[in-house]
């Protein structure tokens, strides 16, 4: 049972959680960011409809920034871990697992996609001329 002499001698649990908060902001801050313009454009969108089209060429400049930005860093990650890997079997092993899981995944979402495409009837009436 705790005395209200204990309960002076404890410190109060609002500070350190705030420091948490502030240090999980800052790790993410921004995809917190892209989160919130995503959901701003959203937004928008539900609210003036067809006449938020004339911020499109923002979206446009945004994504292609996106692109040039991930598509580098992507490879270079990529390319230091394997210049960096100590053991050819280790990079055949992963390697490996990497084709292994990319099938897989393209596998069960070429599957998803034909069911939903089957249950929906989303293709009735279409005509694809070869």
């Amino acid at each position: 049972m705790s005395t209200p002499a204990d309960s002076e001698l404890q410190p109060p649990a609002s500070p350190r959680s705030s420091s948490r908060l502030r240090s999980i902001l800052a790790s993410y801050r921004f995809p917190l960011f892209i989160l919130t313009g995503v959901v701003i454009g959203a937004i928008i969108g539900l609210i003036f409809g067809e006449r938020a089209a004339v911020i499109k060429p923002f979206g446009t400049l945004f994504i292609n920034m996106m692109f040039t930005l991930v598509v580098p860093l992507v490879f270079f990650s990529i390319s230091s871990a394997v210049a960096g890997m100590s053991s050819a079997t280790r990079l055949g092993k992963i390697l490996g697992c990497m084709l292994g899981i990319f099938a897989i995944t393209g596998i069960v979402s070429s599957i998803v996609m034909i069911a939903a495409l089957w249950i929906t009837k989303a293709t009735e009436g279409v005509k694809v001329e070869m």
